[in-house]
Formats: structure tokens, sequence, C-alpha cells
């Protein structure tokens, strides 16, 4: 959703995989109750592996554009138009 609302960028979610493994790891060695590293490996993998799911289905979704930008898009460049006209019949008219 905040990638939806650009609120967050998908490359910034790539670009920040280093500093999220490290807390995860972090995290992981709290919550886990035995003091082994195994363990905490085996609990901090699936948080990682959806981090990096949730990053590629991110990617595809922001790829498909929404139908409503072309449409919104076109109305700006309408609008544009429509003042560049009216300035410019302001100009001939001050002439």
């Amino acid at each position: 959703m905040l990638v939806k609302a650009d609120l967050l960028e998908v490359q910034t979610l790539k670009d920040n995989r280093k500093q999220l493994f490290a807390v995860l790891l972090i995290v992981t060695a709290i919550l886990t109750p035995d003091p082994t590293p195994f363990s905490m490996l085996l609990m901090s993998i699936p948080f990682y592996l959806l981090y990096e799911v949730t990053i590629q289905i991110l990617s595809r979704v922001k790829k498909e554009r929404d139908p409503y930008d072309y449409i919104l898009e076109r109305g700006v460049n309408a609008s544009r138009e429509l003042l560049e006209r009216e300035q410019i019949e302001e100009n001939v008219e001050l002439v």
C-alpha cells in the first residue's frame, strides 16, 4: 500500500536489504528460546524470504500502470493546451 501511494519506493526496499537482514538476525536472536545460532537462522530465513517475495510482487505491480493514470495524464495535457491557447489569445488582444 505504501508503494502504491508513492510513500515508499521499491528501490528503497532493495537498497536496504543488508540492514533488514541484520535487524532480522537481532530480532530473531531475542525471540528464539534456544540460544543456538541454528534456531535463530531457522527463524530469520522465512522472514527474509517473505521480504524478497514482497519486493518481487511490488516490482511487478509498480510496472503495471493504473488505467486511470492514462486518463489523468490526458486531462492534464488538455488543460495545459487550453491554458496556453488562452495566454496566446490574451497576448494577441494586447497587441
